[in-house]
């Protein structure tokens, strides 16, 4: 249910105080009432509520005392697991206060305290909480008086507490101290973090190599690994990539290549890598009973031709560092946006072996000869054969390439791309005109089951549908690089 009215809570507290079980979730949507009185008259409703799962009143004003009549209402509620309150002035204090209901609650799961003004002080008791609280996704992201330090107590409590799976620290400065405390809380109880999420993060080289060294995964005592790890802009550049992959940095610091990174999903998009920090993650080793990478989304970096080569070869088993690859069983690549050329993305295609998920947006460079060269390359070798999903939207392609590729979508269909089932091609300005819709029918009639995305210009003069096509393009690259916020109540 979502309250919006500038009056008073009777309307649903009187549901709440009569165990209405029908009503499982409350959003207070920011600029509606809800002061310290209908706060109070909440609290005292929800001692007693069964049906309640999720209270969000994020944005609103929480002073101490009643952050404080949030967490007795926590000690004695057996039904609360999603729990977000409080401004930017809620601040340590607020923080302070409601972590005691934190601690005692034995239902509350989830704990939403993004840009709540928190410091370090707030981070220590709410770490203090963590060690014996029930909570399994946290998010503190955007609390700018957190340090590092503060960031660490958090973490040393939640791997005392053996229970929070999921971290979403983005904003926060993350340093050594922090990462050496994430390192003990991937430790703890075999693992309990599957979920770390460092967006647009604040981390020195230091902190990253810190950080690299915690995702090791060499079979020894640190046995846990991660499902996610996001790093969404966060500024690596070549030298944060290789010392995240545990490769020698540019600057001569020694990594830790004992073990490949305990990560199944890797997201590092507009990280500011470039060619030799993609080539450094490629060389990643898979470590004796290690774990192998099945997602990588290097979307917006500068990979080049080179750093494709270099995961296409790490793909296929073919890395330099000898061994089995962390990437041998990839599914999902995502190598968006990052200046390849034809021979980037012919070679992807080529050596995609386990993927079945392939995105080449916005390598506008890729154009009609790699078009052409992806078909005869499948057409004449394994590659491509898993692809269910393919987008090569926005890649340059013209008329000669499109019509290229639905010809052997066509007249090949063992063999090119057999079990294809989307192809995105929006954007391309090869992607209108007569002839390209009428390739277009003449694909859905051979292959019906396939799936392909694509935009068409009107009709018009030569300018006209230039001018429509470069408005595609510009309209296409918008959609796709424009990511979903994080939820948030």
């Amino acid at each position: 249910m979502a309250w919006g009215k500038t009056v008073g809570v009777a309307s649903w507290v009187d549901r709440l105080k009569a165990d209405d079980q029908t009503l499982t979730s409350v959003t207070v949507f920011r600029g509606r009432l809800f002061g310290p009185s209908e706060a109070a008259e909440v609290c005292d409703a929800l001692r007693s509520n069964t049906a309640l799962r999720e209270f969000y009143a994020s944005g609103h004003a929480v002073d101490v005392e009643t952050a404080g009549k949030f967490a007795d209402m926590l000690t004695v509620n057996k039904t609360i697991q999603y729990l977000c309150i409080g401004d930017a002035s809620f601040g340590d204090e607020g923080v302070a206060a409601l972590a005691r209901g934190i601690a005692s609650s034995a239902s509350l799961r989830a704990v939403d305290l993004e840009n709540k003004g928190m410091g370090d002080e707030g981070a220590r008791a709410l770490g203090a909480a963590l060690g014996e609280s029930k909570v399994t996704e946290l998010n503190i992201s955007h609390n700018d008086a957190l340090t590092d330090a503060g960031l660490a107590a958090v973490c040393l409590g939640a791997a005392a507490g053996r229970t929070v799976t999921s971290l979403r620290v983005a904003g926060l400065s993350v340093g050594p101290e922090s990462c050496a405390a994430v390192s003990k809380l991937l430790a703890s109880s075999g693992g309990a973090l599957r979920r770390l999420d460092a967006t647009d993060a604040k981390m020195d080289p230091g902190g990253i190599m810190a950080l690299g060294v915690a995702l090791r995964d060499d079979g020894g005592e640190r046995s846990g690994s991660l499902d996610e790890l996001v790093l969404d802009g966060t500024r690596l550049g070549d030298d944060g990539a290789a010392a995240l992959a545990g490769a020698r940095g540019r600057g001569g610091g020694e990594g830790d290549a004992r073990g490949g990174m305990g990560v199944l999903s890797l997201s590092i998009q507009g990280c500011e890598i470039g060619e030799a920090g993609v080539s450094a993650i490629a060389s990643t080793p898979r470590a004796p009973g290690g774990v192998l990478l099945e997602t990588l989304n290097l979307r917006g970096n500068k990979a080049g031709d080179a750093g494709a080569t270099a995961i296409a070869a790490a793909i296929a088993g073919e890395g330099p560092t000898g061994g089995e690859s962390a990437f041998s069983a990839l599914k999902t690549i995502d190598v968006g946006a990052n200046g390849l050329g034809a021979a980037g993305a012919v070679e992807l295609i080529r050596h995609s072996g386990p993927v079945e998920n392939m995105s080449l947006f916005g390598n506008e460079a890729v154009g009609d000869d790699g078009a052409v060269a992806m078909v005869g390359a499948v057409q004449t070798g394994a590659g491509g054969r898993g692809l269910r999903i393919l987008d090569i939207g926005g890649c340059g392609i013209g008329e000669v390439g499109m019509l290229a590729l639905c010809d052997g979508l066509i007249d090949h269909p063992t063999d090119v791309f057999p079990a294809l089932e989307t192809l995105v091609v929006g954007g391309n300005p090869g992607a209108v005109g007569d002839a390209w819709e009428a390739a277009l029918e003449r694909l859905r009639q051979a292959r019906s089951t396939l799936d392909v995305a694509w935009r068409a210009a009107d009709a018009g003069d030569s300018q006209d549908q230039d001018q429509q096509k470069n408005e595609l393009l510009d309209q296409y690259k918008q959609q796709q690089q424009e990511l979903p916020p994080p939820s948030t109540p």
